[in-house]
């Protein structure tokens, strides 16, 4: 197992461990719905790299839900 597989696996393990994982479940395998997922959407608007960003790279996961809706409201393709 390589490292980057060995932090997902500690990171699934601390969301779950911490009562902030959210639907869908299992969380394992896929980019992980959090409690404050939202939040940290609007905190990525925020960054330069957003800002002068034309196209972005967002996933079909629900955690990323937020973040393909402020991708639309901001003209960003994706």
């Amino acid at each position: 197992m390589n490292a980057k597989e060995k932090l997902r696996k500690h990171i699934w393990k601390l969301l779950q461990a911490e009562g902030v994982a959210k639907f869908p479940f299992p969380i394992e395998g896929r980019i992980p719905n959090f409690n404050g997922n939202e939040k940290a959407s609007l905190l990525v608007r925020t960054l330069d790299i957003w800002t002068h960003a034309k196209v972005i790279a967002v996933g079909p996961d629900f955690a990323q839900r937020k973040l393909r809706e402020l991708a639309l409201k901001d003209g960003k393709l994706w």
